[in-house]
């Protein structure tokens, strides 16, 4: 079997996954906005959460939605954790869309999964746990393993290379995507994986969103004694942390951040 981590590993762990989902619930709890209508444009800055889109007032057509857009998405479980928790549309009063975005391989083996368990696949065809058709697939569920897409109502699974910033634009916006809604971006021990210039296109489009949050948790330190550890045991994989030396710590952190348009970057 598979060998124990050490508990102060498994700590880590916990921890970190009980940030991110804290501060994920912190987005759910303070996007709750007026209605923005279809129309809303972006104004010419866009940083973070603080600042909001300009209108079309001769609009009347409205809706409430909001975004969590994950890079790297893997196992992650936010989409299901949310409505596992009571998430619900019609209470809030707006629609919480997940798009989340990892290698092609990658997504498929997540679309099994998903396609494999009926509570799972329930969620993600309704929202809700309803029932499937027939076929076991509700008509709301799009499944695509060649092209590795997942749609259903609320929930977009896409494989993509991110380091292909040009095809994530097009299937982020072909699924439905805005950029002028409220939206959260999720990148956990992601970005320090790309070459500093691929991070940084990243980086720069999830700024042209608006009003929007980047949550991030990324490697650092890697000269340190722990770092030098870290760094030894991926090289024996044969794993490259190639912006780890870019952005070795908290200050060049935030900067890759406020330098690509966002308004402040806090730790």
């Amino acid at each position: 079997g598979r060998t124990p981590r050490p508990p102060l590993i498994n700590r880590g762990y916990y921890s970190r996954v009980a940030a991110m989902r804290a501060l994920l619930d912190g987005f759910f709890t303070h996007s709750r906005l007026p209605p923005l209508p279809l129309t809303a444009a972006l104004t010419p800055s866009t940083h973070t959460n603080t600042t909001t889109p300009t209108t079309d007032t001769t609009t009347t057509s409205t809706r409430k939605r909001r975004q969590v857009i994950t890079f790297g998405a893997g196992s992650d479980t936010s989409y299901f954790n949310y409505k596992a928790k009571g998430g619900s549309e019609e209470e809030e009063g707006v629609t919480t869309d997940f798009y989340e975005f990892d290698f092609p391989d990658v997504v498929r083996s997540k679309m099994n999964v998903i396609l494999e368990h009926p509570t799972l696949r329930h969620l993600v065809c309704t929202g809700s746990g309803g029932a499937s058709g027939a076929s076991g697939v509700s008509e709301e569920l799009r499944v695509d393993l060649v092209g590795a897409q997942l749609h259903g109502e609320n929930y977009h699974l896409i494989g993509v290379d991110l380091r292909r910033l040009d095809d994530l634009q097009k299937l982020f916006t072909d699924a439905g995507g805005e950029t002028g809604v409220p939206t959260i971006f999720i990148s956990e021990c992601v970005l320090i994986y790309l070459k500093p210039e691929e991070s940084d296109a990243l980086i720069r489009w999830a700024a042209s969103f608006d009003p929007a949050v980047f949550l991030t948790y990324e490697q650092i330190l890697p000269d340190d004694a722990f770092g030098q550890v870290m760094l030894r045991n991926l090289e024996q994989r044969n794993v490259t942390l190639f912006g780890i030396h870019a952005r070795p710590d908290i200050p060049s952190q935030q900067q890759s951040y406020t330098s690509a348009g966002w308004e402040r970057a806090d730790v």
